[in-house]
């Protein structure tokens, strides 16, 4: 047990200089898809059209952006 107090530090430690090392393209393709995801749902619900939304959804716009509440608009209407 006593091994896993100086192994598990250096593990977390290599999962955060990982996601450190993500390039910027990427973490600004991110942000924009968010910010995109979340102006469409605002005009969607402006216009009256209601998705019930749960943490995983918002996961999805966050990271897929218009695609995302497509997809969730979708489900939306099928279930």
């Amino acid at each position: 047990m006593g091994i896993l107090y100086y192994v598990l530090p250096v593990l977390v430690l290599i999962v955060v200089l990982k996601i450190l090392a993500l390039p910027l393209k990427l973490i600004k393709a991110i942000i924009i898809n968010s910010i995109l995801g979340g102006i469409v749902l605002f005009l969607l619900t402006l216009i009256g059209v209601t998705i019930a939304l749960s943490w995983w959804g918002y996961v999805l716009i966050g990271l897929f952006g218009v695609p995302g509440v497509i997809v969730l608009l979708i489900l939306n209407v099928i279930l």
